[in-house]
């Protein structure tokens, strides 16, 4: 069908805000002039800055909510992924996706867009080349979410955030809304990570939303979100990995035959899967932040006491190795005192014990005699969740840098609240992905990780695959040491160590928050060190891989494999390096060892060309209530701002590709999907 004229006035409204219009494109303008008379008619100089910024943003909003509209009607049908099929040549399929990750021209992802996607992605970016809204908008956000007067202030800036960067960057409010888009990502060869939108940022504990949350009140329908306790939260992750394996029938029903069980997968909630030893392979992931079930105080005191034992090995420490000297200095100065004789004795005979065993193995000898203990047998000793933890932590008051007895209980309950959303995940098949976040949790969480990892991920189990993955920010400078540490932590207790590297989205609050506290920054001092520190864990992680086949002689699997790693990374260059090491290392695609990662509404092109390809390749897609996903949100603006270049080039194919559309080519009238 023809392409309509209504169509017009709503593209020139993109052009003049994208500042770009060539001769024909101001040709087209003009042949509408009473639909595009109120912008002739406004005043060619605003009176502010502020006023010219609003007008634009406004006029974004209103060009893309009127595409919104009328795509129903002359909408895009993109084509069926099956027709960008490569036809294979004597070229390595590495060699062919490298070919097209660096093809600037390449139309994979926009070619697979509605009109609608087009102009959204392209309004959005344009609003992430505002330098003045990326430093404003923490400010704009914190006034809507503070302001009295809702209907003047919050409701306009939350309008505008929803049909902007919340329908670029966010599946949907709800799990369930989430499905199509997942449906549509599976056609392109592209799997999803459902996230839940729920976390903390309050290092003091005295956010008065978090001690609602910390009470438990409140429950998970239609309730806002500071009214909810970690417990119902908790709840709305599993009601998230429900509705995540509801996508996949298939799964059901395999597991369904020969058990007589009869499901109604629109009530995911209701859903009990049957018990069965058939090997599930992971078909999706649930990405969990620890924050959103425990309150920032506990973790704050956490992280504190981990960090101090972290501290005192990795400075006392010869060549990974403690003397029992520094040892026994390090209990007397770094863990509360004992309470009594009897707890005095008990640590003695746990020291001699662990004495006794390295006089039997004659493995952990210094050069000169002297027994000594590794970062394992450290970490094993003061394990928070080893059986010795009353002998070691035991303290009837909180102290300074030691864990009260309520701390204790915090723990528990939050234990408890993640080995239950992790066994549900395990009976689904679904992956668990664990967030990383700011440094001053960061220890706590990858201590919480590493304790599932080492539940959920054992190598002994039968038809084992790793269910639960841990987020390594390489941005950091300690991103490396920590990745090594644990690395040696799965191999000595016998379980797949499951990575996903990315190089970190908190750098703007990180550095701000070192600087305004007076200590070094956590994060690395130039960009090239974090290209080299990203880098530098792919190849360690590939070598881990081929020491491991060549050592075995197996072929590398998720259920042979001692480790398993995604590279969640928008870099191109990172990306088309592990494709070369993969085929280096005779790594398949197909395998599942590496997979790839973006997140949903950004560097679609390396997403859909990964996918195409068939290699395993993931949407990080987020979700929930406006108020919920406004700190990522302010992530993905900011991120975006910094990298501006790659954002440029993305921009230049989805406005080829709009101009393509409108003004080059007839339309097919769209098919209309049924909902799910």
């Amino acid at each position: 069908m023809p392409l309509q004229l209504p169509l017009r006035p709503t593209f020139s409204l993109l052009l003049l805000c994208s500042k770009r219009c060539t001769t024909s494109q101001m040709h087209l303008i003009r042949t509408s002039p009473k639909r595009l008379s109120t912008f002739r008619s406004s005043p060619k100089k605003s009176s502010s800055n502020l006023k010219k910024a609003l007008c634009g943003t406004f006029a974004l909003v209103s060009t893309t909510t009127t595409l919104f509209s009328v795509n129903q009607v002359y909408g895009h049908k993109p084509p069926h992924p099956a027709a960008h099929q490569n036809t294979r040549t004597s070229n390595s399929l590495a060699q062919i996706t490298i070919a097209e990750l660096q093809d600037n021209e390449s139309q994979a992802a926009v070619s697979q867009k509605s009109t609608r996607e087009l102009v959204l992605a392209y309004a959005v970016y344009q609003l992430c080349t505002l330098p003045w809204l990326v430093d404003a908008s923490p400010c704009l956000i914190n006034l809507a979410s503070q302001s009295s007067f809702s209907f003047l202030i919050k409701d306009p800036i939350y309008w505008v955030i929803k049909n902007t960067f919340f329908r670029q960057f966010c599946g949907g409010e709800t799990a369930e809304e989430c499905q199509p888009i997942m449906e549509r990502l599976e056609q392109a060869g592209v799997k999803s990570i459902l996230d839940l939108c729920a976390e903390s940022d309050d290092v003091d504990g005295t956010n008065e939303a978090q001690k609602d949350r910390e009470s438990g009140e409140g429950g998970v329908g239609g309730v806002k979100e500071e009214k909810r306790g970690p417990d119902a939260l908790a709840e709305m992750i599993k009601h998230g990995i429900r509705a995540t394996a509801s996508k996949h029938q298939k799964y059901y029903q395999d597991q369904d035959q020969g058990h007589g069980q009869d499901h109604d997968y629109k009530n995911h909630n209701n859903y009990q899967p049957a018990k069965s030893d058939t090997h599930i392979s992971l078909s999706a992931f649930s990405a969990i932040k620890i924050t959103a079930l425990t309150s920032p105080e506990f973790l704050t005191n956490l992280n504190s006491a981990l960090s101090r034992l972290q501290t005192a090995f990795d400075d006392n420490q010869v060549n990974g190795y403690l003397s029992l000297d520094i040892l026994d200095q390090i209990i007397q100065s770094h863990l509360p005192p004992p309470q009594s004789d009897a707890q005095l004795v008990e640590r003695k005979r746990l020291v001699d014990q662990l004495t006794a065993g390295e006089r039997r193995t004659g493995t952990s000898s210094g050069g000169d005699g002297v027994l000594v203990v590794d970062q394992v047998q450290f970490d094993s000793l003061f394990d928070f969740q080893g059986p010795y933890r009353k002998i070691w932590w035991d303290v009837p008051d909180k102290a300074t840098y030691f864990l009260s007895n309520k701390d204790w209980k915090d723990y528990d309950r939050v234990v408890n609240r993640l080995e239950d959303i992790c066994q549900l995940a395990k009976e689904l098949g679904i992956g668990i992905m664990i967030d990383a976040e700011q440094s001053y949790y960061q220890e706590a969480i990858d201590h919480f990780a590493l304790h599932l990892q080492q539940k959920f991920n054992r190598i002994q189990d039968t038809h084992h695959e790793a269910l639960v993955y841990n987020t390594y920010q390489m941005y950091t400078k300690s991103g490396q040491h920590k990745l090594e540490r644990d690395t040696r932590w799965a191999e000595q207790k016998g379980f797949t160590l499951a990575v996903k590297l990315v190089r970190g989205a908190y750098m703007v609050s990180e550095t701000k928050r070192a600087k305004d506290l007076g200590y070094p920054s956590p994060i690395q001092d130039t960009l090239e060190d974090t290209h080299a520190s990203f880098n530098g864990a792919i190849l360690f992680l590939l070598n881990k891989l081929q020491e491991h086949h060549c050592s075995t002689r197996q072929i590398l699997s998720p259920t042979t494999s001692p480790v398993v790693f995604m590279i969640a990374s928008h870099n191109r260059e990172s990306v088309v390096l592990t494709v070369e090491e993969m085929e280096r290392h005779h790594v398949s695609p197909q395998s599942g060892v590496i997979q790839f990662g973006q997140l949903y509404g950004m560097q679609d092109q390396i997403s859909y060309i990964l996918g195409k390809n068939g290699y395993s390749t993931y949407k990080y897609l987020p979700y929930g209530m406006i108020d919920q996903v406004l700190p990522y949100l302010v992530r993905r603006v900011q991120e975006n701002s910094a990298v501006l270049e790659s954002v440029s080039k993305e921009q230049q194919l989805l406005l080829q590709e709009i101009k393509k559309r409108f003004l080059f080519k007839k339309e097919e009238d769209p098919e209309i999907t049924p909902p799910v």
